[in-house]
């Protein structure tokens, strides 16, 4: 049962990322050629992670039914609907950030009954590792065959893929994933008040995990857009040269995931491993404001620290869960994340007006700040043991 239900999420993993990994890239350049400023592009991911706001609703309902799958089907359906809707305005740059937001909206309820089911497994990290790099491979797929899917077929084909792909996922989750039970508890509302609170249903030192999740997606979020931006223009802004970058990106994140950070996140905690990459971040973002040649920033762009921060930071909320609640600490992460997603619009407004270089140089504090948490979470830790 457990195979067939891993079986199921990494398949339903991989279609699922290929889909994103074409629309994603694409959304990004595309607004960039119709005339987007840069405030706009970092709005495309700021005002999308508004959606996540209601992840710890979703996480928590997903708990008190005991079930996973309904919820991964729905949002997968409803979030391929919003893409499709792109074909109606082409042109029109606020629509497509719109739309694009509603799709995250709906794929919300997948992502965190996703994230809960992958984790019921006592290696967290390796598990989580491997579901990223099934990810991450999928990513890499969607995003080399972006350029060359937006060459052949145009803005169309591009739209109508991944549109579809999202409903491939859905049906290989309800063909797949084992049935459940449905087991309930007291009334719902009772259940879900408490997710309208500061309370939550976790460990100590779980508060400090969520406030480094929000300072550090604030401070991706401030410099992620810009160093994309960064990356296309250096390549004379090719969409073809910039999804073989992404493509690679990717292959080396997925192997980077499942054999380097899920490893490490079982033995050394997903906390320090969290810290680790964010030390990391302080000095590598700065560096492609610094560096002008192609083929260096080309190299910097390959080094997979984000898995090590994306793993660590989930096997950390794992580790400070159980797993009947799992669900809505998911959730909790997700919208102290889309919080600090949407702060991060802030790194495209001052870009417009103090410059690219220097956005990406200020997002350095922002990521040394992150780690202040972190050792408020290791001590609270070590005061238990």
């Amino acid at each position: 049962m457990l195979k067939r239900k891993l079986s199921a999420l990494l398949a339903y993993n991989i279609v699922d990322a290929v889909a994103w990994g074409v629309f994603w890239t694409f959304i990004y350049a595309y607004l960039y050629d119709i005339g987007a400023s840069f405030l706009q592009i970092s709005l495309l991911d700021s005002l999308a992670a508004l959606a996540y706001v209601a992840s710890r609703v979703w996480g928590a309902i997903s708990d008190y039914y005991g079930v996973r799958r309904p919820f991964i089907v729905l949002g997968e359906v409803l979030a391929s609907v919003p893409i499709f809707m792109c074909l109606l305005w082409p042109e029109e740059i606020n629509f497509l950030i719109g739309l694009y937001a509603l799709s995250c909206v709906f794929w919300s309820i997948s992502n965190v009954a996703y994230l809960a089911s992958l984790t019921s497994v006592r290696k967290v990290g390796f598990t989580l590792g491997l579901g990223f790099m099934v990810g991450e491979f999928g990513w890499s797929l969607g995003c080399t065959l972006m350029g060359f899917i937006y060459a052949y077929f145009g803005f169309k084909g591009t739209i109508i893929l991944p549109s579809v792909l999202l409903l491939v996922a859905s049906l290989i989750i309800l063909v797949v994933y084992p049935k459940e039970e449905v087991s309930k508890g007291k009334s719902l509302i009772e259940y879900l008040k408490p997710t309208f609170t500061f309370h939550f249903r976790a460990y100590k030192g779980f508060g400090y995990l969520l406030i480094h999740t929000f300072i550090s997606q604030f401070a991706l979020q401030w410099c992620g857009p810009l160093l994309r931006t960064r990356m296309y223009v250096l390549f004379g802004c090719s969409k073809v040269a910039l999804s073989i970058l992404f493509g690679l990106t990717s292959i080396i994140s997925a192997l980077s995931s499942s054999f380097v950070a899920g490893k490490l996140a079982d033995k050394i905690g997903g906390v320090k491993l969290a810290f680790i990459a964010s030390a990391m971040y302080v000095f590598y973002i700065p560096a492609f404001a610094l560096i002008n040649n192609q083929a260096v920033c080309s190299v910097l762009f390959l080094i997979p620290v984000w898995p090590l921060m994306m793993v660590g930071r989930l096997t950390a909320a794992a580790q400070l869960s159980d797993e009947k609640v799992r669900g809505e600490v998911m959730g909790s992460m997700d919208v102290f994340s889309s919080f600090g997603t949407f702060a991060g619009f802030l790194g495209g407004l001052f870009a417009d007006k103090f410059g690219l270089e220097f956005g990406l140089v200020l997002a350095s504090p922002f990521f040394l700040a992150s780690i202040i948490p972190l050792v408020y979470v290791i001590k609270s830790r070590s005061e238990d043991c």
